[in-house]
Protein backbone atom coordinates (compact mmCIF):
# COMPACT_ATOMS: atom_id res chain seq x y z
CA UNK A 1 0.00 0.00 0.00
CA UNK A 2 1.42 2.54 -1.03
CA UNK A 3 2.83 5.87 -3.80
CA UNK A 4 1.97 13.74 0.69
CA UNK A 5 -0.40 17.32 9.13
CA UNK A 6 -1.72 17.77 11.97
CA UNK A 7 -3.99 19.36 9.93
CA UNK A 8 -2.82 22.60 10.90
CA UNK A 9 0.82 21.67 11.91
CA UNK A 10 2.20 19.41 9.27
CA UNK A 11 1.96 18.88 4.88
CA UNK A 12 -0.11 15.81 3.78
CA UNK A 13 1.00 13.84 0.85
CA UNK A 14 -0.86 10.90 -0.38
CA UNK A 15 1.60 7.84 -1.68
CA UNK A 16 0.46 5.72 -4.34
CA UNK A 17 -3.36 7.07 -5.08
CA UNK A 18 -5.54 9.62 -3.41
CA UNK A 19 -9.04 10.40 -2.09
CA UNK A 20 -10.88 13.27 -3.90
CA UNK A 21 -14.02 14.40 -2.54
CA UNK A 22 -17.94 14.51 -3.50
CA UNK A 23 -18.25 18.44 -3.03
CA UNK A 24 -17.78 21.49 -4.96
CA UNK A 25 -16.01 24.23 -4.00
CA UNK A 26 -17.33 27.76 -3.06
CA UNK A 27 -17.68 29.62 -6.13
CA UNK A 28 -16.71 32.56 -3.96
CA UNK A 29 -13.33 31.38 -3.68
CA UNK A 30 -12.64 30.47 -6.83
CA UNK A 31 -13.47 33.74 -8.02
CA UNK A 32 -11.26 35.51 -5.50
CA UNK A 33 -8.91 33.48 -8.18
CA UNK A 34 -7.91 34.71 -11.67
CA UNK A 35 -10.19 33.29 -14.72
CA UNK A 36 -11.27 29.40 -14.38
CA UNK A 37 -9.63 26.86 -16.53
CA UNK A 38 -9.75 23.36 -16.97
CA UNK A 39 -7.20 21.50 -15.58
CA UNK A 40 -5.85 19.48 -18.65
CA UNK A 41 -5.58 23.25 -20.71
CA UNK A 42 -3.11 24.49 -17.44
CA UNK A 43 0.40 25.46 -18.26
CA UNK A 44 1.49 23.55 -15.34
CA UNK A 45 5.04 23.57 -16.03
CA UNK A 46 5.38 27.07 -15.75
CA UNK A 47 4.01 27.07 -12.74
CA UNK A 48 6.89 24.78 -10.69
CA UNK A 49 9.80 24.86 -13.37
CA UNK A 50 12.75 26.45 -10.99
CA UNK A 51 16.34 26.47 -11.18
CA UNK A 52 16.76 23.20 -8.91
CA UNK A 53 20.24 22.59 -9.81
CA UNK A 54 19.11 19.10 -11.38
CA UNK A 55 20.10 18.25 -15.02
CA UNK A 56 16.74 16.62 -16.02
CA UNK A 57 18.43 14.33 -18.92
CA UNK A 58 17.64 10.90 -19.77
CA UNK A 59 20.15 9.60 -17.42
CA UNK A 60 17.32 10.21 -14.74
CA UNK A 61 14.42 8.42 -16.53
CA UNK A 62 14.64 4.78 -15.10
CA UNK A 63 13.65 1.69 -16.98
CA UNK A 64 10.34 1.26 -14.88
CA UNK A 65 8.96 -1.50 -16.74
CA UNK A 66 12.15 -3.49 -17.97
CA UNK A 67 13.55 -6.77 -16.54
CA UNK A 68 17.37 -7.61 -17.08
CA UNK A 69 18.17 -9.99 -19.60
CA UNK A 70 18.37 -13.04 -17.84
CA UNK A 71 14.91 -12.37 -15.73
CA UNK A 72 13.57 -12.19 -19.71
CA UNK A 73 14.97 -15.31 -20.58
CA UNK A 74 14.06 -17.30 -17.35
CA UNK A 75 10.13 -15.85 -17.80
CA UNK A 76 10.23 -16.94 -21.87
CA UNK A 77 11.78 -20.19 -21.47
CA UNK A 78 9.11 -21.03 -18.83
CA UNK A 79 5.97 -19.12 -20.33
CA UNK A 80 7.09 -21.00 -23.88
CA UNK A 81 7.30 -24.40 -22.46
CA UNK A 82 4.82 -26.87 -24.93
CA UNK A 83 3.11 -28.34 -22.10
CA UNK A 84 1.82 -25.22 -20.81
CA UNK A 85 1.10 -23.53 -24.69
CA UNK A 86 -2.56 -25.16 -24.21
CA UNK A 87 -3.32 -22.61 -21.51
CA UNK A 88 -4.39 -19.16 -22.36
CA UNK A 89 -1.93 -16.40 -22.21
CA UNK A 90 -3.01 -14.44 -19.10
CA UNK A 91 -3.98 -17.36 -16.96
CA UNK A 92 -0.73 -18.73 -18.25
CA UNK A 93 1.29 -15.42 -16.74
CA UNK A 94 -1.11 -15.20 -13.62
CA UNK A 95 0.38 -19.06 -12.97
CA UNK A 96 4.17 -17.74 -13.27
CA UNK A 97 3.46 -14.85 -11.17
CA UNK A 98 1.94 -16.33 -8.60
CA UNK A 99 5.35 -18.68 -8.86
CA UNK A 100 7.97 -16.34 -8.10
CA UNK A 101 6.07 -14.13 -5.71
CA UNK A 102 5.15 -17.25 -3.57
CA UNK A 103 7.66 -15.40 -1.14
CA UNK A 104 7.08 -12.01 -2.23
CA UNK A 105 7.82 -9.76 1.19
CA UNK A 106 5.25 -6.66 1.69
CA UNK A 107 7.58 -3.64 2.96
CA UNK A 108 6.78 0.35 1.44
CA UNK A 109 9.80 0.47 -0.70
CA UNK A 110 8.74 1.21 -4.64
CA UNK A 111 10.99 -0.25 -7.19
CA UNK A 112 11.39 -0.88 -10.42
CA UNK A 113 10.24 -4.29 -11.95
CA UNK A 114 13.86 -5.54 -12.52
CA UNK A 115 14.28 -4.87 -8.54
CA UNK A 116 11.44 -6.16 -7.61
CA UNK A 117 11.80 -9.30 -9.66
CA UNK A 118 15.75 -9.37 -8.12
CA UNK A 119 14.09 -8.52 -4.13
CA UNK A 120 10.95 -10.36 -4.51
CA UNK A 121 10.04 -7.55 -2.35
CA UNK A 122 8.26 -3.99 -2.28
CA UNK A 123 4.79 -2.52 -2.21
CA UNK A 124 1.56 -2.94 -4.23
CA UNK A 125 2.72 -0.50 -6.96
CA UNK A 126 6.17 -2.00 -7.25
CA UNK A 127 3.77 -5.19 -7.62
CA UNK A 128 1.89 -3.75 -10.39
CA UNK A 129 4.74 -2.96 -12.46
CA UNK A 130 6.57 -5.96 -12.18
CA UNK A 131 3.46 -7.55 -13.44
CA UNK A 132 3.37 -4.95 -16.08
CA UNK A 133 6.11 -5.78 -17.44
CA UNK A 134 6.01 -9.59 -17.61
CA UNK A 135 2.73 -8.73 -19.26
CA UNK A 136 4.44 -6.89 -21.92
CA UNK A 137 6.52 -9.89 -22.57
CA UNK A 138 3.76 -12.16 -22.93
CA UNK A 139 1.86 -9.56 -24.97
CA UNK A 140 -0.66 -9.94 -22.08
CA UNK A 141 -3.11 -6.73 -21.85
CA UNK A 142 -3.49 -5.34 -18.36
CA UNK A 143 -6.11 -2.94 -16.45
CA UNK A 144 -4.12 -0.91 -13.65
CA UNK A 145 -6.99 -0.08 -11.15
CA UNK A 146 -6.93 1.73 -7.58
CA UNK A 147 -9.27 0.55 -4.95
CA UNK A 148 -11.41 2.95 -3.24
CA UNK A 149 -11.07 2.03 0.22
CA UNK A 150 -10.03 4.19 3.30
CA UNK A 151 -6.30 5.31 2.95
CA UNK A 152 -3.70 4.19 5.76
CA UNK A 153 -1.78 7.48 7.55
CA UNK A 154 1.25 7.50 8.84
CA UNK A 155 3.00 10.46 10.11
CA UNK A 156 6.36 11.02 9.57
CA UNK A 157 7.73 13.87 11.67
CA UNK A 158 6.28 17.21 10.18
CA UNK A 159 4.39 14.87 7.17
CA UNK A 160 1.31 13.25 7.14
CA UNK A 161 1.04 10.37 4.68
CA UNK A 162 -1.70 8.47 3.00
CA UNK A 163 -1.11 4.87 1.81
CA UNK A 164 -3.75 3.83 -0.54
CA UNK A 165 -3.81 1.03 -2.68
CA UNK A 166 -2.96 -0.20 -6.73
CA UNK A 167 -3.46 -3.54 -8.29
CA UNK A 168 -3.94 -5.29 -11.99
CA UNK A 169 -6.21 -7.09 -13.87
CA UNK A 170 -4.50 -9.66 -16.46
CA UNK A 171 -6.64 -9.84 -19.33
CA UNK A 172 -8.33 -12.70 -21.38
CA UNK A 173 -7.43 -12.57 -25.16
CA UNK A 174 -10.11 -10.79 -26.93
CA UNK A 175 -12.82 -13.12 -28.36
CA UNK A 176 -13.90 -13.14 -31.89
CA UNK A 177 -17.90 -12.07 -31.96
CA UNK A 178 -20.01 -13.72 -34.23
CA UNK A 179 -23.70 -12.98 -35.33
CA UNK A 180 -25.42 -10.48 -32.94
CA UNK A 181 -23.17 -11.67 -29.76
CA UNK A 182 -21.34 -8.72 -27.89
CA UNK A 183 -18.80 -9.25 -24.94
CA UNK A 184 -19.53 -6.70 -22.58
CA UNK A 185 -16.67 -7.36 -20.26
CA UNK A 186 -13.10 -9.15 -21.37
CA UNK A 187 -12.21 -12.03 -18.88
CA UNK A 188 -9.24 -11.54 -16.63
CA UNK A 189 -7.49 -12.16 -13.27
CA UNK A 190 -6.53 -10.18 -10.47
CA UNK A 191 -3.15 -9.53 -9.28
CA UNK A 192 -3.36 -8.15 -6.05
CA UNK A 193 -1.41 -8.62 -2.58
CA UNK A 194 -4.33 -7.70 -0.81
CA UNK A 195 -7.23 -9.72 -2.67
CA UNK A 196 -9.96 -9.39 -0.75
CA UNK A 197 -10.64 -5.63 -1.83
CA UNK A 198 -13.87 -5.33 -3.39
CA UNK A 199 -14.11 -4.77 -7.07
CA UNK A 200 -17.15 -2.44 -6.73
CA UNK A 201 -14.61 0.05 -4.97
CA UNK A 202 -12.14 0.18 -8.16
CA UNK A 203 -11.77 2.34 -10.64
CA UNK A 204 -9.34 2.44 -13.66
CA UNK A 205 -6.09 3.79 -14.23
CA UNK A 206 -3.52 4.75 -17.12
CA UNK A 207 -0.48 3.22 -17.43
CA UNK A 208 0.76 7.10 -17.32
CA UNK A 209 -1.18 7.77 -14.35
CA UNK A 210 0.98 4.52 -12.33
CA UNK A 211 4.39 5.72 -14.06
CA UNK A 212 3.27 9.32 -12.27
CA UNK A 213 2.78 7.86 -9.12
CA UNK A 214 6.46 5.71 -9.03
CA UNK A 215 8.54 8.85 -9.76
CA UNK A 216 6.21 10.99 -6.87
CA UNK A 217 6.85 8.05 -4.26
CA UNK A 218 10.35 8.55 -4.97
CA UNK A 219 10.47 12.23 -4.81
CA UNK A 220 8.46 11.96 -1.54
CA UNK A 221 10.55 9.36 0.08
CA UNK A 222 13.89 11.73 -1.01
CA UNK A 223 12.11 14.79 0.06
CA UNK A 224 11.56 13.36 3.82
CA UNK A 225 15.58 12.47 4.22
CA UNK A 226 16.16 16.43 2.87
CA UNK A 227 17.16 15.37 -0.45
CA UNK A 228 15.27 18.19 -2.26
CA UNK A 229 17.32 18.42 -5.45
CA UNK A 230 16.23 14.94 -6.19
CA UNK A 231 13.08 14.30 -5.12
CA UNK A 232 12.54 18.02 -7.26
CA UNK A 233 13.43 15.82 -10.08
CA UNK A 234 11.97 13.11 -9.72
CA UNK A 235 8.50 15.02 -8.70
CA UNK A 236 9.35 16.96 -12.23
CA UNK A 237 9.05 13.63 -14.20
CA UNK A 238 5.82 12.71 -12.13
CA UNK A 239 4.39 15.72 -13.12
CA UNK A 240 5.28 15.12 -17.23
CA UNK A 241 3.14 12.01 -16.89
CA UNK A 242 0.28 13.22 -15.12
CA UNK A 243 0.29 17.46 -14.88
CA UNK A 244 -3.14 18.16 -13.85
CA UNK A 245 -3.38 14.88 -11.22
CA UNK A 246 -4.21 16.60 -8.29
CA UNK A 247 -2.02 14.51 -5.72
CA UNK A 248 0.99 15.30 -8.06
CA UNK A 249 0.26 18.73 -7.54
CA UNK A 250 -0.06 18.65 -4.19
CA UNK A 251 2.93 16.42 -3.75
CA UNK A 252 4.77 19.94 -5.75
CA UNK A 253 3.37 22.25 -4.03
CA UNK A 254 4.60 20.91 -0.51
CA UNK A 255 8.16 20.00 -2.10
CA UNK A 256 8.43 23.67 -3.45
CA UNK A 257 7.83 24.87 -0.09
CA UNK A 258 10.12 23.16 1.72
CA UNK A 259 12.59 24.16 -1.20
CA UNK A 260 11.82 27.80 0.06
CA UNK A 261 9.65 28.38 -3.32
CA UNK A 262 6.87 29.69 -1.03
CA UNK A 263 5.17 32.16 -3.82
CA UNK A 264 5.38 29.05 -6.38
CA UNK A 265 3.86 26.71 -3.86
CA UNK A 266 0.81 29.17 -3.31
CA UNK A 267 0.37 29.78 -6.89
CA UNK A 268 0.24 26.18 -7.56
CA UNK A 269 -2.46 25.40 -5.09
CA UNK A 270 -4.41 29.00 -5.91
CA UNK A 271 -4.27 27.39 -9.94
CA UNK A 272 -5.46 23.88 -8.64
CA UNK A 273 -8.70 25.64 -6.87
CA UNK A 274 -9.19 27.38 -9.97
CA UNK A 275 -8.96 24.38 -12.23
CA UNK A 276 -12.00 22.74 -9.94
CA UNK A 277 -10.13 20.87 -8.18
CA UNK A 278 -11.73 19.53 -5.37
CA UNK A 279 -9.09 17.10 -3.79
CA UNK A 280 -9.08 17.09 0.07
CA UNK A 281 -5.24 17.23 0.47
CA UNK A 282 -5.21 20.21 -2.21
CA UNK A 283 -7.35 22.17 0.09
CA UNK A 284 -6.05 21.70 3.26
CA UNK A 285 -2.68 22.18 2.78
CA UNK A 286 -3.74 25.37 1.13
CA UNK A 287 -5.61 26.66 3.99
CA UNK A 288 -2.09 25.67 5.73
CA UNK A 289 -0.44 27.87 3.94
CA UNK A 290 -2.64 30.68 3.87
CA UNK A 291 -2.55 30.70 7.46
CA UNK A 292 1.11 30.62 7.93
CA UNK A 293 0.99 33.54 5.54
CA UNK A 294 -1.89 35.44 8.11
CA UNK A 295 -4.25 35.00 5.99
CA UNK A 296 -6.62 33.71 8.48
CA UNK A 297 -10.22 34.86 6.74
CA UNK A 298 -9.86 33.16 3.78
CA UNK A 299 -8.02 30.26 5.36
CA UNK A 300 -11.24 29.80 7.80
CA UNK A 301 -13.47 29.58 4.63
CA UNK A 302 -11.40 26.07 3.17
CA UNK A 303 -11.39 24.74 6.56
CA UNK A 304 -15.24 24.44 6.65
CA UNK A 305 -15.47 23.43 3.56
CA UNK A 306 -13.02 20.54 4.76
CA UNK A 307 -15.52 20.06 7.71
CA UNK A 308 -18.21 19.76 5.63
CA UNK A 309 -17.05 17.12 2.86
CA UNK A 310 -16.28 14.47 6.03
CA UNK A 311 -12.59 14.85 6.13
CA UNK A 312 -11.71 11.96 7.86
CA UNK A 313 -8.10 12.73 8.85
CA UNK A 314 -7.82 11.16 12.37
CA UNK A 315 -4.60 13.52 12.92
CA UNK A 316 -7.12 16.21 13.34
CA UNK A 317 -8.27 14.06 16.93
CA UNK A 318 -5.03 12.98 17.89
CA UNK A 319 -3.56 16.89 17.84
CA UNK A 320 -6.77 18.31 19.64
CA UNK A 321 -6.28 15.08 22.36
CA UNK A 322 -2.42 15.94 22.94
CA UNK A 323 -3.39 19.60 23.51
CA UNK A 324 -5.77 18.36 26.20
CA UNK A 325 -2.71 16.60 27.29
CA UNK A 326 -0.92 19.63 28.27
CA UNK A 327 -3.86 20.81 30.03
CA UNK A 328 -4.22 18.32 31.98
CA UNK A 329 -7.50 16.97 30.62
CA UNK A 330 -7.19 13.27 30.29
CA UNK A 331 -10.73 12.46 30.06
CA UNK A 332 -11.20 14.56 26.92
CA UNK A 333 -8.06 13.72 25.87
CA UNK A 334 -8.65 10.10 25.76
CA UNK A 335 -12.11 11.07 23.98
CA UNK A 336 -9.78 12.58 20.97
CA UNK A 337 -7.10 9.49 20.69
CA UNK A 338 -10.50 7.13 20.95
CA UNK A 339 -12.22 9.14 17.89
CA UNK A 340 -8.46 8.88 16.03
CA UNK A 341 -8.44 4.99 16.86
CA UNK A 342 -12.31 4.89 15.26
CA UNK A 343 -11.29 5.23 11.76
CA UNK A 344 -7.59 4.54 12.16
CA UNK A 345 -7.10 1.70 14.65
CA UNK A 346 -3.83 1.03 13.75
CA UNK A 347 -2.25 4.54 14.51
CA UNK A 348 0.57 3.95 16.88
CA UNK A 349 0.47 7.87 17.97
CA UNK A 350 -2.99 7.80 19.15
CA UNK A 351 -1.98 4.37 21.04
CA UNK A 352 0.74 6.39 22.52
CA UNK A 353 -1.36 9.56 23.24
CA UNK A 354 -3.74 7.35 25.38
CA UNK A 355 -0.60 5.37 26.71
CA UNK A 356 0.35 8.94 28.41
CA UNK A 357 -2.76 10.09 29.13
CA UNK A 358 -3.69 6.81 31.29
CA UNK A 359 -0.01 7.21 32.72
CA UNK A 360 -0.35 10.41 34.06
CA UNK A 361 -3.38 9.26 35.68
CA UNK A 362 -1.62 6.60 37.57
CA UNK A 363 -3.83 3.32 35.51
CA UNK A 364 -0.78 2.04 34.83
CA UNK A 365 -2.46 -1.24 33.33
CA UNK A 366 -4.57 0.67 30.97
CA UNK A 367 -1.37 2.22 30.18
CA UNK A 368 0.33 -0.97 29.37
CA UNK A 369 -2.44 -2.19 27.08
CA UNK A 370 -2.00 1.22 25.40
CA UNK A 371 1.70 0.92 24.90
CA UNK A 372 1.46 -3.21 23.60
CA UNK A 373 -0.95 -1.62 20.84
CA UNK A 374 1.20 0.91 20.10
CA UNK A 375 3.94 -1.96 19.98
CA UNK A 376 1.82 -3.93 17.11
CA UNK A 377 1.67 -1.43 15.42
CA UNK A 378 4.74 -0.22 15.42
CA UNK A 379 6.26 1.07 11.69
CA UNK A 380 10.08 0.34 12.65
CA UNK A 381 11.78 -1.82 14.72
CA UNK A 382 13.14 0.84 16.78
CA UNK A 383 10.19 1.80 17.68
CA UNK A 384 9.08 -0.88 18.97
CA UNK A 385 12.36 -1.24 20.90
CA UNK A 386 11.09 1.87 22.57
CA UNK A 387 7.95 1.03 22.73
CA UNK A 388 9.09 -2.52 25.05
CA UNK A 389 11.62 -0.69 26.83
CA UNK A 390 8.46 1.88 28.27
CA UNK A 391 6.63 -1.42 29.07
CA UNK A 392 9.45 -2.82 30.92
CA UNK A 393 9.38 0.57 33.01
CA UNK A 394 5.80 0.34 33.26
CA UNK A 395 6.09 -3.10 34.85
CA UNK A 396 8.13 -2.43 37.30
CA UNK A 397 5.28 0.34 38.58
CA UNK A 398 2.37 -2.32 38.58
Amino acid sequence: MSIGITMRLVAILTILSGCTSQYSVDASIRNEMLSSEPANRVAWKQLYTIDSGVALNTERVLPVYKLSEVQRKHFYSWFNEPERMEVQPHKRLYQYIEKQTDSFSYNGNTLTAEKTAERLAGNCLSLAIYTAALADLADVDVAFQTINTPPVYRKVDDTLLLYSHVRVRLLAPKEKRSGDVIVLRRGSIVVDYFPDKSDFAAEPISREAVTAMFYRNLAVSEMLKGEFASAYGNMTLSMEYAPSDPENINAMAVLLNRMGYSKNSVRLYEVAIQAESENLNVLGNYALMLRRNNQYEKAVRIESLLKESGDRNPYRWIVKGQELLSLNKYRRANDMFKKALSIAPYLEDAHLGLAESYYKQNDFGKARNALIKASEFAWTQEDEARYHAKLLMLKTLE
